[in-house]
């Protein structure tokens, strides 16, 4: 298995590669197809993002101070 900080790595590059990618040559009805699966994936990261919280939640030291 790949450690977290390596596959963290990916997806920003992917994020940079989204951010960068041209829309313009997308056609119209097909946004709506890299709409969705744009809102997907954020949806599947939010989940991913609230696991994490709740396996912080059990370690000792919870809630963290404020920094």
């Amino acid at each position: 298995m790949r450690s977290i900080s390596a596959v963290l790595d990916d997806l920003e590059g992917v994020l940079e590669e989204l951010a960068a990618a041209d829309l313009d040559a997308v056609a119209p009805a097909a946004r709506y197809t890299v709409l969705e699966r744009l809102e997907t994936a954020a949806r599947r990261q939010i989940a991913v993002s609230h696991t994490v919280v709740a396996g912080l939640e059990q370690l000792p030291g919870w809630p963290a101070p404020h920094i």
